[in-house]
């Protein structure tokens, strides 16, 4: 996963499991921090009562996807009309 929502009842770390990497970003937690040398972690005050995980690379990715179908369903509808547009201009004997 790439998104995850923590409620946080008091001031706390929070422990996120996966391999270290700075490319995630804490809403409500401060401090990303490496946490027993390889997981992430980040401090929560005690006014934060949501606490969001983002992995902002993953939008990128999710962004190639998008970019990627509208590509693919454009080549699609333009190989499909294109014999009908050709049809119409072609000289007639």
């Amino acid at each position: 996963p790439s998104f995850y929502k923590i409620a946080v009842p008091y001031p706390a770390t929070i422990i996120l499991s996966q391999s270290f990497d700075n490319g995630w970003v804490a809403f409500g937690a401060t401090n990303h921090k490496l946490i027993n040398n390889w997981a992430n972690g980040w401090d929560v005050d005690g006014g934060a009562r949501v606490v969001y995980l983002l992995f902002w690379p993953q939008l990128l990715e999710f962004a190639g996807f998008g970019l990627l179908t509208i590509f693919g369903v454009t080549l699609i509808i333009g190989l499909l009309v294109s014999p009908k547009v050709l049809s119409k201009h072609a000289p007639t004997k």
